[in-house]
Formats: structure tokens, C-alpha cells, sequence
């Protein structure tokens, strides 16, 4: 890891619902003796975890921010285990990168295919750090302090395809895209915590407008 990463540690983790499989994000370079730079899966026995064969070698890869070098924030499974997403900061791609590289982006990875060449999909925001993420059967809902989705051609700038979604949206599962969700929110730092319930889903940050209405720090939004 660059010299100027900070200390080692594991920033964020998601079990999935089985309880049979640990994904986690932080600034690393190994786990177990094996090498996993910057994220990791565990198989969960009753007692104990093993590192699992899962690894994304194109981890490696640092973003256009090199200042940025520990840039993945966070990460949460589907509700059947079966794929995860991850959301990141570290600006944009190196050239060649768009497309392999978790720069700015939620990436959807399938919990069974050990070695992926590429996420399943991958949303760029054009140069906007993403903090949270929390997944659904039908929406991947993220949130920082980006001003667009669906923006791999963008450079702190909209390029083309992209759309608004300040601070807070919604990535369908399958396709990849943003979806038609569009509360916006002040965009702040970004918030760092999202929480799906049957009530709704629960939005903590640090701003105090979402929806058009005032709801500070915390809010409770309708799912899509």
C-alpha cells in the first residue's frame, strides 16, 4: 500500500444473511497470509472464519487520486447472498481503467465467482466520492456527496448519459443504471450510514435537507 494510506485496518464489513460469508473493505494488502489488497471474504464456520478464494485483483489498481490510496467505503450483500455491492471514493480511473476500476463507483460482484475479471456492473459518478450503501431485491441505494450516476465518461463533470442524483440514490440490481428515484439531498461530506427496514429505509448524514424537507442529520425515506 502507498506510503501516505494511513494505518492498516478494516474500515467496513457485511455478513450475508446466511451468516455463511463475511465481505470486507479497508486498507490492507493481505488477510491470512494471502494477498488481498483493500477488500476480503471470509467463510463463516460456528466458530471461526476462513479466507475465502474470492479476490478482485484489479484492487491493486490505484485511482486518479493518489492521494486516495485507501478508497473503498463500504459494502452490503443482497438479501439472498447470492451478490454484494461495494460503493468507493479515489476520484476517477487511470486511463484504461473505466470499467475494472472501483473509482467513484458502486460495483455489483457475485458472491460465487471466486476470480472476476470484471464486476458484474459498475456506476461511475464522474469524480464524487460515495460512502454508503445498502442493497434490496430491487434497488442498490447509495449515498455520498456525488452530484450524478451513470457518469463513466465524467471528470468532475457530467459526460455523457449522465444523471442528477445529489447525495443520495438508487442503482437497479440487474441492470447497473441509476433508477428513476431522485429524492435529492444536500450533499454535505455525504452521509455515511444507510439501513434498510420494513418501515423504510433509513438515511444518517450530515446535512440537513433530503426530499425538499428539512430532516436533520438523520431520515426515514419510502423504499422504491
Amino acid at each position: 500500500m502507498a506510503d501516505n494510506a494511513g494505518p492498516t485496518e478494516v474500515y467496513r464489513f457485511a455478513v450475508n444473511p446466511a451468516g455463511t460469508r463475511l465481505v470486507a473493505v479497508g486498507n490492507f494488502t493481505s488477510v491470512g497470509g494471502q494477498t488481498r489488497y483493500r477488500a476480503f471474504m471470509l467463510t463463516l464456520g460456528a466458530t471461526s472464519g476462513t479466507v475465502n478464494a474470492w479476490y478482485y485483483s484489479p484492487l491493486r489498481n490505484l485511482c486518479r487520486a493518489g492521494s486516495l490510496p485507501d478508497y473503498m467505503r463500504d459494502v452490503d450483500f443482497s438479501p439472498d447472498g447470492s451478490w454484494f455491492a461495494f460503493v468507493s471514493t479515489g476520484y476517477i480511473p487511470q486511463t484504461g481503467g473505466v470499467g475494472r476500476d472501483l473509482c467513484d463507483a458502486t460495483a455489483r460482484f457475485e458472491t460465487d465467482v471466486a476470480a472476476p475479471a470484471r464486476p458484474t456492473w459498475i456506476n461511475y459518478t464522474g469524480g464524487d466520492t460515495l460512502h454508503s450503501v445498502a442493497a434490496t431485491d430491487v434497488a442498490v441505494y447509495v449515498q455520498g456527496h456525488q452530484r450524478w450516476l451513470d457518469n463513466p465518461q465524467g471528470a468532475d463533470s457530467a459526460g455523457p448519459g449522465a444523471v442528477s442524483r445529489p447525495g443520495i440514490g438508487a442503482i437497479s440490481p440487474s441492470t447497473g443504471l441509476a433508477l428513476s428515484w431522485n429524492p435529492t439531498k444536500d450533499r454535505g461530506v455525504g452521509g455515511k450510514d444507510l439501513y434498510v427496514t420494513s418501515q423504510g429505509l433509513w438515511v444518517g448524514s450530515d446535512t440537513n435537507r433530503i426530499g425538499g424537507e428539512t430532516r436533520r442529520r438523520i431520515a426515514l425515506m419510502p423504499l422504491v
